[in-house]
């Protein structure tokens, strides 16, 4: 159902939101007058352009075409399908929008990344040049102070009472307890997005006007708090896997009773990188990684799905040993966590397991096998930063080599062939390559390896990983 909000709201909501350099194909594209989508301030007639994205239908159609009959400016309008894809979007960088429309937690986000401009009050100006790249990470916790006024984002649909219903008096009831307020109404139901600190207040309120039908309310200072602590934040989207816990029984989850000795959790991000632990015998595997650090609760609840008497973790990342290890004494099962700071430690001890054996000589080779591996990463910079002596520029690819800065360079595969260079020595080489890396180019970088390591043998998998593009393994 289409949500009708006047554009010129979505334009101020969205007023600090300017940025170039965005785009991608997970949306929906509307155009006011039925013309391709051009960014810049015409559309090759002299037109004036405006380019918007949003996540969800917050503007109506019709409204847009009213919109381009008063003021004579094109509306190019686009919906990405959550927040998240708006924000791949915005990283790919393959178009140019003018405006967009996140909600509060991923404008903390963006704001985070530096990826915003600043809001300076001036006029915009009629030109669309590009504006100058803002290389100064935000200051995030000025805007977490000063920009949250109320606490709790709160959205809601309700079925009216009757179609003609005044909703002017719970305007100005809603104005009075929250600001950022937006209602939006058809014959049938009203939309409303609010910020205030009683949100219940808010929709009993409402429910005078109506059946309450559908309703969302995020704690916009503890994203903010968890965002600036770089761990994900929480939100609405949460909701299912939560629910899915608590039904499962009291605890938020069942133990599954042992049917052997020993079994095994790996802990990662991506879906091929699953697969590899599971196929290597991994029992299950709890999702998480750099930026992605699961909760102890959720590593219990990985554990106790283990139908094993002694279940071994490998978290694969060293600020995540801590709350595996809090698991122990937590469960019935005795929790053996190898303390694995990497995807490939944690690939080659199991590549070491004897599940015959026992436990003190399992846990001794796994741990004895962290030592044989030498782990590589290439990622991006989000920012300027000044680092381990490396000038670093935003958009910069970066090398690791076991946790600390290798290299960093504006080729990738000038920082492949370093790093290839690294790994003459080795007889075994594993490149696993992320969700942002094509399979063609995963295969070019094996063959680089190939060239400059004739002897190893190479290995190019699909990790499917977040934030890296290539984890490197060298044996």
């Amino acid at each position: 159902m289409k949500k009708a909000l006047a554009l010129t709201c979505a334009m101020t909501m969205a007023a600090s939101l300017f940025l170039t350099g965005c785009g991608g194909s997970d949306y929906t594209t509307m155009s006011g007058n039925g013309s391709d989508n051009n960014s810049g301030d015409s559309n090759g007639s002299g037109k004036r352009v405006v380019n918007v994205c949003s996540w969800g239908e917050y503007i109506d159609e019709d409204l847009i075409y009213k919109f381009e009959d008063e003021t004579g400016i094109k509306v190019n309008y686009q919906t990405a399908e959550s927040n998240e894809a708006l924000y791949s979007l915005l990283k790919t960088g393959a178009g140019d929008y003018d405006v967009i429309v996140p909600s509060d937690y991923m404008i903390a986000r963006l704001i985070d990344e530096g990826m915003l401009a600043e809001l300076r009050g001036e006029p915009i100006p009629e030109s669309m040049e590009e504006p100058e790249t803002h290389k100064e990470k935000a200051d995030f916790n000025a805007m977490a102070q000063e920009e949250i006024t109320f606490t709790f984002d709160t959205v809601y649909v309700v079925r009216k009472a009757r179609e003609d219903i005044d909703l002017m008096p719970l305007r100005a009831y809603l104005s009075s307890i929250g600001d950022s307020l937006v209602i939006g109404e058809d014959d049938e139901t009203f939309k409303v997005h609010v910020h205030t600190d009683i949100p219940g207040a808010a929709l009993t309120e409402s429910q005078k006007y109506g059946t309450l039908e559908l309703a969302k309310i995020e704690n916009m200072r503890s994203q903010a708090d968890a965002l600036a602590a770089g761990q994900i934040a929480q939100s609405t989207d949460d909701l299912d896997a939560i629910e899915e816990e608590l039904e499962n029984g009291e605890s938020g989850h069942k133990v599954a009773a042992p049917e052997k000795a020993v079994g095994f959790l790996a802990i990662c991000a991506g879906d091929g990188l699953a697969a590899v632990f599971r196929d290597l015998g991994c029992d299950a595997v709890v999702s998480g990684g750099q930026t992605m650090n699961p909760s102890t609760e959720r590593i219990l609840a990985g554990i106790d799905q283990v139908p094993a008497e002694t279940v071994f973790v490998l978290p694969n990342n060293g600020n995540i040993i801590m709350a595996a290890q809090q698991c122990q004494g937590l469960t019935e099962k005795n929790v053996v966590v190898i303390p694995s700071k990497t995807v490939p430690q944690g690939i080659t001890a199991m590549m070491n397991v004897d599940p015959e054996a026992e436990v003190a000589s399992i846990t001794e080779a796994m741990t004895e096998a962290l030592s044989t591996v030498t782990t590589s990463q290439i990622t991006y910079a989000a920012r300027d930063s000044d680092f381990d002596g490396f000038e670093i520029h935003q958009g910069d690819y970066l090398a690791l080599k076991e946790g600390k800065l290798f290299g960093t360079d504006t080729q990738l595969d000038a920082l492949l062939e370093k790093l290839a260079e690294e790994g003459k020595d080795s007889s075994f080489i594993s490149l696993y390559y992320g969700e942002d890396v094509t399979e063609d180019a995963a295969q070019a970088a094996g063959a680089r390896f190939q060239a400059v390591c004739p002897d190893a043998e190479i290995s190019v998998l699909s990790g499917g990983q977040p934030v890296y593009y290539y984890i490197i393994s060298l044996e």
